[in-house]
């Protein structure tokens, strides 16, 4: 049988889940967008680590509008999760990442 904690934590990744397929998503059409911005700049520095081609500085975080930057947390605590990769969360998560 589950324990109460066991449950919790359980519900807690299944969110983080959907909350950073969600946001991976988000994040990868502003970066897919190609605006000559600070901030897709950074989005796709973002993505770029998160499919293991560099790394990326949580300053850099101070640079983002508040609702981009809950995305990027968003993703951060589903990596956290260790439950699925974000590519894997998203349409063609992979290319479209490695297209970034």
């Amino acid at each position: 049988m589950t324990s109460v904690a066991e449950a919790v934590w359980d519900s807690r990744a299944r969110q983080s889940l959907a909350d950073g397929g969600r946001a991976f998503e988000q994040l990868l059409a502003m970066a897919e967008m190609n605006a000559d911005t600070g901030q897709s700049s950074v989005v796709a520095a973002f993505i770029a680590s998160v499919v293991g081609f560099s790394k990326f500085d949580l300053y850099d975080l101070r640079r983002l509008d508040v609702d981009i930057s809950d995305d990027v947390m968003a993703c951060i605590d589903t990596i956290r999760w260790r439950k699925a990769h974000l590519a894997d969360l998203v349409p063609d998560g992979w290319s479209r990442a490695h297209a970034i």
